[in-house]
């Protein structure tokens, strides 16, 4: 609980935000994580039009799956 309120609900207070909360009528924007998904960085993949990372070929276990901002899908793999 203590992560939650760190990453998501404390900033939103702190910036005078109506966000932050899943509580019935609040906006919807949240990022739904798969933390089992295996996958590679491949700098042809990456969404940033800077291509350079220290993490090309490296590994990882978890991602992110799809995003919701106001309800809405604005990513999903």
């Amino acid at each position: 609980m203590r992560l939650i309120d760190a990453m998501s609900t404390r900033p939103a207070e702190i910036f005078g935000l109506d966000a932050g909360s899943l509580r019935p009528g609040a906006k919807a924007d949240i990022t739904l994580i798969d933390l089992d998904e295996p996958w590679l960085v491949a700098k042809e993949l990456l969404l940033s039009r800077s291509k350079n990372t220290p993490f090309e070929d490296a590994r990882f276990s978890g991602r992110a799956v799809a995003t919701y901002v106001a309800g809405n899908c604005v990513h999903s793999l």
